[in-house]
């Protein structure tokens, strides 16, 4: 039995042929009226719409079956947490197949960043490959910028509604620990701290996102910035993260270290108490 889909990249053409048809027909219109029409439409003949060739990306059958057909039991939790769990599901782990390719060996490993930075890509699963997914998740939604991505941007991948599930983990995994996504649920602790820490250009800092998740994951430094409001009203995390962002313009603190990632993170989190 295939256990493997393969992913195809949709032309660019269609791409805006279908965003012109949304913004013309369905502004203020909801996101599943959309997907449920171009999928009757168009989705029995989608190959003849997309780019012809391989694109050497792969959705495991048994997760894209998970996402598109399982009911949600994260309905009555928060919504990062049922975001962390379609996350963990998508990312290629040792232990989770999600999007994958095959590497030298025909091991099955995480795509590679050429791949993950193809919109014609995202475009394709978020439209129809997993729209089932995306009509259970943000089918409410009237923002176009949930199905479709046409520039990548921070703050496009964050909200993207497929490629935000894969940025997250990527940014978050960590090889050098023994659960690699460890600090993913960290980073979905609250939908808005994803945001927050993703749409900001310290986000293409990977090292660094690493150190500062790590220092979110502490403990105490998790109640103080989650269940402690600053004096502006907001909980502390984003006073700590606007402190963070000055921090990053201000020291190059790409160029930092763990130990001096922790100092100034510190000495930020004091300021917000």
């Amino acid at each position: 039995m295939n256990n493997k889909e393969n992913i195809y990249a949709l032309k660019p053409d269609f791409i805006n042929f279908l965003y012109n048809e949304y913004i013309e027909n369905y502004q203020n219109k909801k996101i599943k009226d959309f997907l449920f029409d171009i999928n009757e439409k168009y989705g029995n003949d989608i190959l003849s719409y997309c780019v012809p060739g391989d694109t050497k990306m792969f959705l495991d059958d048994d997760i894209r079956y998970k996402m598109n057909t399982q009911p949600s039991i994260y309905s009555k939790k928060q919504l990062s947490e049922w975001d962390y769990e379609y996350s963990k599901l998508i990312y290629t782990t040792n232990t989770n197949p999600g999007i994958f390719r095959y590497n030298e060996n025909n091991e099955k490993v995480s795509i590679n960043m050429i791949q993950a930075t193809d919109w014609r890509v995202w475009n394709y699963l978020s439209l129809f490959k997993l729209h089932k997914y995306v009509i259970k998740r943000w089918g409410e939604s009237d923002d176009p910028v949930r199905i479709f991505i046409r520039k990548l941007g921070n703050g496009n991948i964050s909200r993207h509604s497929i490629l935000r599930l894969y940025w997250t983990a990527e940014i978050s995994n960590d090889i050098n620990r023994v659960n690699k996504l460890e600090l993913l649920e960290t980073l979905w602790r609250d939908e808005d701290f994803m945001t927050q820490v993703t749409e900001r250009s310290t986000a293409n800092m990977k090292e660094q996102i690493l150190y500062f998740l790590d220092f979110c994951s502490n403990p105490n430094n998790e109640i103080a910035l989650f269940k402690t409001k600053s004096t502006n009203g907001y909980l502390v995390y984003r006073e700590f993260i606007k402190l963070f962002l000055a921090d990053s313009n201000i020291s190059t603190i790409s160029n930092c270290n763990k130990d001096e990632v922790f100092e100034i993170l510190n000495e930020n989190l004091k300021a917000c108490l």
